[in-house]
C-alpha cells in the first residue's frame, strides 16, 4: 500500500508539473495509469474526508438526523421544541416551534465558518451573542430574525445589545410581529449594506442610520408608515435601493429624499401620496427605477424630475392624474418606459416627451383622452409600444405617427376611431402588432396597411362596423403579406377575405360576421391554418373544384398539412346544397379530408331540428325538382344514388300516375316510387318511366291482383292489402328477378290451396328475400311454408308406401343384429383391414397428441421396453406412445404430468401385475385415467394384464372397474389383435401381417388367488424380427427410485 509520505511527495511533483505547465503551456502531459490511480486516491479521499465533517456528534441531547452536507437536530430528543439545521460551511437555522427559547436546548455545534444565521418563531428576547458562542459563529455575514404575529402577544424590543455579536453582520432582517426599535439599535453594526425591516407594523422611524453609512439597500415595505421626518435618509449616502411600498404615506418634501445621490430605484406603489413637490428628487440623480403606482396623485410638476438624467422608468399609473404640465418627461436622454396608465388624464400636453428619444414604451391606456397632439410623438424614433387603449379617441391626425419609425406594438383598442386613412400608418414600417378592435370602423382605406405589408404579423379588427367590400376584389388586408394571426370577428363581412397573398397566415377568425357562402377549395392550402368561421349565416359549403385541388395537393406534397376549418352555428339546411359536406361527414372525399378539418360540433339542420349535421349520411339528402313530374305526386331527386324519388303517398289515389321525369335532364338512373296509402285495387302495369323503377312501396291499398312487377326492381313492399296468393306467372318474374332484395307481403289474407304451390315453392327457396313468418294462411291458420297437402294426395303414394316400409323394416332387423354383435363385427372387420371407417375414432380424438399412454410399475418396465413398446410403435400399424421415462418434462410435478398425460391420450393402456398395486403413482395414473373416461362417456382405459394377480391387493375401485369392463391378458393367442382394436383406429393404415381373426373377448375378469395357479397362462415371448422388423427400440432405463416411480427434476 502507498504510504501517506509517499502519496504527498507524489503530489508535490505533480503540483511542480502543473507549474510548469502554466508557465510552458505546449509542453506535452504523459500521465501514466499509475499517476492517475495516485490522484484518484487523493481525490476520494478528500471527498470522504469532507462527507464525513459533517456527523452527528454523541450526547447532544438531541435527535440528530444526517443528509449528504446537512445535519438537522431535533431537540430535546423525542420532543422537538426546537430544530436546528446546520449546512456546512453555509448556514445554521433555528425553527422554534411556538416555544420559549432555551439556549441550554442547542447542541453544541462547531459552526465556525457559517456566514447565514437565520431564527424564526422563537421567543426570544435576550442577545444573540451566547447563541453565536455556542456554535462557535464569528464570521456571521446575514442574519434573519423572524415571528409571525399568531405566535407571540408580546413586544421585541430590538436594541443594540440585543444584536451583540452580530458586528460584522453585512445584511439584517427582522420581521417580527410587534417590535419596538430603540433609537440605537444600529449603533455596533458599521458593516451594514442591506437592512431589511418590512412587515414590522412600524408606524414612524425614530432611530438614526449615523452608524450604517455603508447601507446600499433599505427594505422598509408593508409596514404602516405615515410620515417621513425631513433628512430621515441624510447619512445613507451609498443607498442605492429603498422600498418604502404599500405604506400609509400621505406627504414627501424636498427634504425627504435629500442626499441620496447614488439611489437607483425608488419604490413608493400604493401609498397615499397626494402631492409631489417640484424638488422632491432634485438629489436623486443617479435614479434609474421610480415606481409611484397606486397613489393619490393628480398633478405633476414640469420640473418634477428635472434633475433625473439617468432615469429609465417611470411608473404613475392607477393614480387620480388630471393634469401633466409641459415637459414632464422632456430632455430624459436615458428615459425607456412611462407608465401613464389608468388615470383620468383628458389631454396630453404637446412637448410631453420632447428631446426623451430613447423612449420604448408608453402606457397610456384607461384614460379618458379624446384627442392627441399631432406632435406627441415627434422624435420618438426608437419608440416600440405604445398603448393608447380603452381611452374615447374619434379622429387621429394623419401625422401623428410619422415618427414613430422603430414602433413594433401599437394597441388603439376600445376607442371610437370611425375610420383610417391611407396616411395614418404610413410611416410605421416596423410595426408588427396592430389592435383595433372596439371601435367603430366603417372605412378603411385600401392603402393604409401598406406602410408595414412586409412587418405585420398580429392585427385584431374586430367588434367593428367593416365590411371590407372594395371594387375588383381588393382589400387593405392584402397587403399584409406577412400576417400570422387575422381577427376580422364581430364585423359585417359578407364574404372570405382572399388568402392567397397571405402565405404566413395561421389563425383567421371571421365569427360573427354576415358570410353566407363557403368555396372550399379556397382553404386547401396545405398549411396549418385555424379558421373561425362560427356564427355567421353560412347555408351553403360549395366543394366545387375541392377535390381537384385536394389531389393536385396531393400529388405535389408528401406530408400535408391540415386546415382546420371551425362552421359550428350556422343555419345549414340539410337539402341538396349540403350533399357533399354530408359525403365529406361520411369520408367519402378521402383526399379532401387529408388537408381539410371541417368541425361542426354545435351544427344543426334548419329543415332538420335537433339533427347535427355529422349525423346524416348522404342517404337522407333529397334535391326539389324543379319541374313537377306528375300532377298527383311530388318529386325529388337523391344524388346518393342518383334516383329520381317519386312521393305520391296518401293521396287518393285511385290509378297509377303517369311520370314526366324530364325535368331530372338525365341525372338519374333509377325510380324509387312512394304509393302508400291509397286506394289502388290492381299491381302496376308496364308504362312509361314505370320500368326503371327500382323501390316500389305499394303498402295500405287494397290490391288484389298482382300481375307484373318492374324488371329492375330492388325491393317492393305489398304490406296491409288484399291478395290471396300469387300467381305462377309472377312467382316466374319474381325468380327471374336478379336484382330483387326485399319482398314485403305481410298483413295479405293469404289463402293456402293448390294454386300457392308455385308461391310457396318461391318462399321456401328464397327466405333472404321473403321474410316466411310474415305470411300467414287464412284458411288454415298456419303459416304457409309449415302448410302440407296443399293438393289432395297423388295415387302413386299408395303404392309406394308398402314397399318403402318393407325397406325400412329389413333395415331395422339388420340394425338390432348390428346392435348385438357389433363388437364381435367390429373386431372382426378391424382384423380383416375392411370397413376401416366405420369404426375409426380419428376424428373425434383429432386434437390429442398421443394415441395411448403407458401406466406401468417401474418393476414391470423390461416387459414395456422390450415386448409392449417395440410392436405398438414399430409394427405394421404404429401408434404414437407416451411413456414417463421418455415423455415426461423435468421439473414439473408428477400430478401434473399424469393428468397431462391422460388428457393428451386417446387410450390409457394401464399394464396390470401385482408391483402395479403396490405403486401409489401407479392406481392414481388408473383413476386420473378413469375420471376422464367417465367424464366423456367413452371407453379409455384399457388394462393388459401381466400375470395374474393377488386379489387381497386390489383396492374396492379397481376391483369393481375389472369384473365390469373388458380386459387383455399378456400370452393370449389373440392378444395383439384385441389390443390393436381396444387402441384407436385408424381409416389410413392396413394390417397385413396380422391375419388371423379374434373369436372373442373375454367379458368377465376371473379372479385368482394370492399365488400363481399352475393353469395360469406363461408370457409368450415374441421375436425381436416380429415384432419390430430391422427397427431396435432404444429406451434408456433409469435406476428406479423409491416408491418405484421415477422423479423427474
Amino acid at each position: 500500500m502507498t504510504s501517506v509520505l509517499e502519496i504527498r511527495s507524489r503530489l508535490d511533483e505533480r503540483e511542480r508539473g502543473a507549474t510548469e505547465l502554466i508557465r510552458n503551456p505546449t509542453m506535452k502531459i504523459r500521465i501514466s495509469t499509475r499517476w492517475t490511480t495516485v490522484i484518484v486516491t487523493i481525490l476520494v479521499t478528500a471527498l470522504l474526508n469532507k462527507i464525513n465533517a459533517l456527523t452527528c456528534p454523541r450526547n447532544s441531547g438531541c435527535d440528530c438526523f444526517e443528509d449528504y452536507f446537512t445535519l438537522e437536530f431535533h431537540c430535546p430528543s423525542h420532543v422537538s421544541d426546537i430544530t436546528v439545521k446546520l449546512t456546512e460551511d453555509e448556514s445554521v437555522d433555528i425553527e422554534c416551534n411556538n416555544t420559549y427559547f432555551d439556549l441550554n436546548m442547542l447542541p453544541l455545534l462547531d459552526a465556525k465558518q457559517v456566514k447565514k444565521f437565520t431564527m424564526k418563531y422563537c421567543n426570544f428576547d435576550k442577545n444573540f451573542q451566547d447563541i453565536l458562542n455556542r456554535f462557535g459563529m464569528k464570521h456571521v455575514e446575514k442574519f434573519y430574525f423572524e415571528q409571525l404575529e399568531q405566535e407571540t402577544n408580546q413586544s421585541l424590543n430590538v436594541s443594540s445589545d440585543m444584536l451583540r455579536g452580530l458586528e460584522h453582520v453585512k445584511l439584517l432582517s427582522i420581521t417580527f410581529s410587534k417590535p419596538i426599535f430603540q433609537p440605537n439599535f444600529l449603533e455596533n453594526l458599521n458593516e451594514l449594506r442591506a437592512i431589511h425591516l418590512n412587515l414590522n407594523q412600524i408606524q414612524s422611524l425614530n432611530w438614526s442610520f449615523n452608524s450604517t453609512p455603508h447601507v446600499q439597500q433599505l427594505d422598509l415595505s408593508r409596514n404602516q408608515i405615515e410620515n417621513l421626518s425631513d433628512g430621515v435618509f441624510n447619512n445613507l449616502t451609498d443607498l442605492e435601493v429603498l422600498y418604502l411600498w404599500a405604506n400609509s404615506i400621505n406627504n414627501i418634501t424636498n427634504e425627504t429624499f435629500k442626499g441620496l445621490i447614488k439611489l437607483k430605484l425608488l419604490e413608493l406603489s400604493d401609498n397615499q401620496i397626494r402631492d409631489l413637490p417640484e424638488g422632491a428628487f432634485i438629489d436623486l440623480v443617479d435614479l434609474v427605477n421610480i415606481s409611484l403606482r397606486a397613489n393619490n396623485l393628480q398633478y405633476i410638476h414640469s420640473n418634477t424630475f428635472r434633475n433625473c438624467n439617468s432615469l429609465e422608468n417611470v411608473r404613475l399609473g392607477m393614480n387620480d392624474l388630471i393634469t401633466l404640465e409641459n415637459n414632464v418627461f422632456s430632455n430624459l436622454k436615458s428615459l425607456k418606459t412611462i407608465e401613464l396608465n389608468n388615470n383620468k388624464l383628458e389631454t396630453l400636453p404637446e412637448e410631453l416627451f420632447i428631446n426623451s428619444t430613447n423612449l420604448e414604451e408608453i402606457k397610456l391606456h384607461n384614460n379618458e383622452l379624446d384627442n392627441l397632439p399631432s406632435k406627441l410623438f415627434a422624435g420618438l424614433k426608437r419608440l416600440k409600444r405604445l398603448n393608447l387603449s380603452n381611452n374615447s379617441i374619434s379622429v387621429l391626425n394623419d401625422h401623428i405617427f410619422f415618427d414613430l419609425e422603430g414602433l413594433k406594438e401599437l394597441s388603439l383598442k376600445s376607442n371610437n376611431i370611425k375610420e383610417i386613412s391611407g396616411i395614418l400608418f404610413a410611416k410605421v414600417g416596423k410595426l408588427q402588432v396592430l389592435n383595433l378592435s372596439f371601435n367603430k370602423i366603417t372605412d378603411i382605406n385600401i392603402s393604409a396597411f401598406e406602410g408595414f405589408k412586409r412587418s405585420l404579423t398580429d392585427l385584431d379588427l374586430s367588434h367593428n362596423k367593416w365590411n371590407n367590400t372594395y371594387e375588383a376584389d381588393m382589400s387593405p388586408i392584402n397587403s399584409c403579406i406577412r400576417l400570422e394571426k387575422l381577427v376580422l370577428s364581430y364585423n359585417q363581412l359578407l364574404d372570405v377575405p382572399e388568402l392567397v397573398t397571405l402565405v404566413y397566415i395561421k389563425e383567421l377568425d371571421l365569427s360573427y360576421n354576415e358570410i353566407t357562402d363557403i368555396q372550399v377549395n379556397r382553404y386547401l392550402v396545405d398549411k396549418e391554418l385555424n379558421i373561425n368561421l362560427t356564427h355567421n349565416k353560412i347555408s351553403l359549403m360549395d366543394f366545387y373544384l375541392a377535390q381537384t385541388t385536394a389531389q393536385y395537393n396531393a400529388n405535389e406534397t408528401t406530408d400535408p398539412k391540415v386546415t382546420i376549418m371551425d362552421i359550428s352555428d350556422n343555419p345549414i339546411s340539410c337539402d341538396c346544397s349540403s350533399y357533399h359536406l354530408i359525403a365529406y361527414n361520411n369520408l367519402e372525399y378521402p383526399e379532401i379530408n387529408e388537408f381539410l378539418n371541417i368541425k361542426q360540433d354545435n351544427l344543426y339542420c334548419t329543415n332538420k331540428p335537433g339533427v347535427l349535421t355529422t349525423q346524416l349520411k348522404t342517404s337522407d339528402i333529397y334535391c326539389p325538382s324543379k319541374t313537377n313530374c306528375s300532377s298527383q305526386c311530388t318529386c325529388s331527386y337523391r344524388p346518393y344514388d342518383k334516383a329520381a324519388v317519386v312521393d305520391c303517398s296518401y293521396r287518393n289515389i285511385t290509378s297509377y300516375p303517369d311520370l314526366v321525369l324530364d325535368g331530372f335532364l338525365n341525372r338519374y338512373n333509377q325510380t324509387v316510387l312512394n304509393l302508400t296509402g291509397n286506394n289502388l285495387k290492381l299491381g302496376p302495369s308496364e308504362k312509361k318511366h314505370y320500368q326503371n323503377i327500382t323501390f316500389l312501396d305499394l303498402s295500405n291499398n287494397q290490391i288484389t291482383k298482382l300481375s307484373w312487377i318492374p324488371p329492375n326492381i330492388v325491393q317492393i313492399n305489398l304490406q296491409k292489402n288484399k291478395l290471396n296468393t300469387l300467381s305462377t306467372s309472377v312467382t316466374e318474374l319474381l325468380t327471374k328477378s336478379r336484382k330483387l332484395e326485399r319482398l314485403v307481403l305481410k298483413d295479405n289474407p293469404w289463402i293456402c290451396d293448390c294454386k300457392a304451390v308455385d308461391f310457396q315453392n318461391y318462399v321456401v327457396l328464397n327466405p333472404h328475400k321473403v321474410h316466411t313468418s310474415e305470411i300467414m294462411c287464412t284458411n288454415t291458420k298456419t303459416l304457409l311454408v309449415k302448410t302440407r297437402d296443399l293438393c289432395k294426395t297423388s295415387p302413386y303414394l299408395t303404392v309406394m308406401l308398402p314397399v318403402v316400409l318393407t325397406v325400412l323394416l329389413c333395415f331395422a332387423v339388420l340394425f338390432a343384429l348390428y346392435y348385438r354383435y357389433q363388437k364381435e363385427i367390429k373386431i372382426y372387420l378391424y382384423a380383416k383391414n375392411m370397413c376401416l371407417w366405420f369404426v375409426t375414432e380419428e376424428e373425434l380424438d383429432k386434437d390429442k397428441i398421443y394415441d395411448v399412454f403407458i401406466s406401468y410399475s417401474n418393476e414391470d418396465e423390461r416387459f414395456i421396453v422390450q415386448h409392449l413398446l417395440p410392436e405398438l410403435e414399430h409394427g405394421d400399424h404404429p401408434f404414437k406412445v407416451c411413456i414417463h421415462i421418455r415423455d415426461w418434462m423435468p421439473g414439473d410435478l408428477i400430478s401434473e404430468q399424469v393428468v397431462r398425460s391422460v388428457k393428451d391420450s386417446k387410450r390409457t393402456l394401464v399394464v396390470l401385475s401385482n408391483n402395479f398395486l403396490n405403486s401409489v403413482w401407479g392406481k392414481l395414473e388408473f383413476r386420473t385415467a378413469h375420471t376422464e373416461a367417465m367424464s366423456e362417456g367413452r371407453t379409455r382405459v384399457i388394462v393388459v394384464l401381466l400375470g395374474d394377480i393377488d386379489e387381497d391387493k386390489l383396492d374396492d375401485e379397481l376391483k369393481s372397474y375389472l369384473k365390469t369392463n373388458t380386459y387383455v391378458k399378456w400370452g393370449d393367442r389373440y392378444f395383439w389383435n384385441k389390443l390393436r382394436y381396444a387402441l384407436p383406429h385408424s381409416k389410413h393404415g392396413f394390417y397385413e401381417k396380422n391375419k388371423r381373426m379374434m373369436l372373442k373377448i373375454d367379458d368377465k375378469f376371473n379372479l385368482v388367488p394370492g399365488s400363481p395357479a399352475k393353469t395360469s397362462t406363461p408370457p409368450i415371448t415374441l421375436e425381436p424380427s416380429f415384432l419390430i422388423g430391422n427397427n431396435q427400440v432404444k429406451v434408456d432405463i433409469p435406476e428406479k427410485t423409491e416408491g418405484e416411480e421415477i422423479l423427474l427434476a
